[in-house]
This record gives structure tokens, sequence and C-alpha cells, in this order.
């Protein structure tokens, strides 16, 4: 008596097949669970904005300007000069953050910080081509990133033109300070747009991984796709209707034989 083998075969050369992703069946699954994904954007959003409310420090940023003057009293400005003038920025540059320089501004405004700390709150900067150097304080006090800035274009004036000996070539002043009204690293929208971003990516990664990782048949479809066989009929287990949840009967296969 013949036995009929209803083990479906399995060829190895299937099993050593690389695994192909339809996008189309991607983006179908990642449309049935668009809930998920809509959460992890709100939450994201959400977070993003009391992050930036709550947890980070406003700073305020208040920036002065000198003007490296490099011609001599009473006198036109030539290619010579000019010249000069752009190698004196580079080293102004440079004297600016010197431990002197900054020991001064800290005595003229009378602050109680290390020069370390001063210099994490400074920024000098110079727009190429041009001998003009900014003097920018990021600071939780607007008043003090004020006063510290316009000391700092005071001092220079005063001090820079000492050290390197050429006190005909004098900077002069071009802005003061002016108190900052705003913070400026207090982004709201660009923060909370990230934060959106950031969630919906996160939930779309996990949800392409747990796809990638799934490797039940979910249809009578995928049998015919993944093993070339054909079902017959399927029986829902224990009486329920939902995919995956079923016993699949085999036919023959698309090669003729029996499985």
């Amino acid at each position: 008596m013949n036995e009929t083998n209803l083990t479906p075969e399995v060829h190895n050369s299937a099993s050593s097949e690389e695994v192909e992703i339809d996008l189309f069946d991607l983006a179908g699954y990642l449309l049935q669970h668009w809930i998920p994904l809509v959460a992890a954007t709100l939450v994201g959003t959400v977070l993003a904005f009391l992050i930036t409310a709550f947890l980070v420090t406003p700073l305020y940023e208040a920036k002065s300007s000198i003007y490296v003057v490099s011609a001599t009293a009473n006198s036109a400005l030539d290619l010579t000069d000019l010249n000069f003038g752009t190698s004196l920025t580079n080293d102004y540059k440079k004297l600016v953050m010197s431990r002197t320089m900054l020991e001064n501004v800290i005595d003229d405004t009378g602050e109680n910080m290390t020069v370390r700390e001063l210099t994490n709150k400074l920024t000098v900067g110079n727009d190429t081509g041009t001998r003009i150097l900014d003097f920018t304080i990021s600071d939780p006090d607007p008043d003090r990133a004020m006063r510290l800035a316009n000391s700092f274009a005071d001092q220079a004036i005063r001090f820079l033109p000492e050290v390197m000996g050429v006190k005909d070539n004098t900077p002069t002043l071009v802005d003061n300070a002016i108190l900052p009204t705003s913070p400026s690293n207090i982004k709201y929208v660009r923060n909370t747009i990230l934060g959106a971003m950031l969630g919906f990516i996160a939930a779309a990664a996990v949800l392409v991984m747990l796809y990638i990782l799934n490797d039940t048949f979910n249809s009578s479809e995928d049998v015919e796709k993944y093993l070339g066989i054909i079902p017959m009929a399927m029986v829902p287990e224990n009486g329920q209707k939902h995919r995956g949840d079923s016993y699949y009967y085999y036919g023959k296969g698309k090669g003729g034989k029996a499985s």
C-alpha cells in the first residue's frame, strides 16, 4: 500500500537563496501599522518640545566689533597697509584669546569666573577678506553677555597695540554690543520637527526589522511564492479567521510533483 507524503518538499537550493524584500509588500505592511507610526511621531514631537522648553538652558548672544586700522596717522591706505592690516587681524585673533587679555576683561567687568569659563563663552570671528574682529559672548544672562562683549572690544583697543608695539595702528570701535532679547539656542519649530522625524524613523526601523525577521506564512500567496506549491485548502485554527492562524493542505507544486 502506497503511502502519501503530506509533507512539502524543501529543496536545499531554496534554503541558500537570498531573502528578497518586496517594497510594495513592505509599504503595505507599514500602512497596516500606521497607528504605531503616528504614535511614535507624536511622542517624538512632544518630547522634543518638552526637552527644548524645560531642559535646554537658554543662551543669549551679544556681539561687539572692532576695526583693525593699519594706516599711519594722517595718511591714506595703500596696498602695503592693506596687506599689513590683514596680517594684524590674524595676530589679533590669537592675542585676544591670551590669558592676560581674558584676565583684563574679568577685572574690568568684576565677574566671578575663571579664565577657562570666559574662554568657553567667547567666539572671535573674522569674515574672510575683512579686517573686522567680532567678539561674540554666549551666556545664560543677557546683561552679562552684553557687558562682557563690550569689555572685550574696549580692552582689545587698549591691549593689542601695546603688546604688538604698533601704537600708531590702534583698532577702532565698530559696534557696541546691545542687550539680547531672545535666546539664540532655543528653536522650538526646528527641534519639534526633528523630534517628529526621529520618532517616525525609529518606529519605521522597528517595523522594518520585524517585517524582515518574520519568516511565517501569512497567506496562501506566501506559500506559493516562497515554496513554489499551490495550497488546495486553508482551514482556520480554532475557528479564527486571522491571517497566519491557519493550517495549509498542499497539492501539486509547480513542477508537477506531489507534495
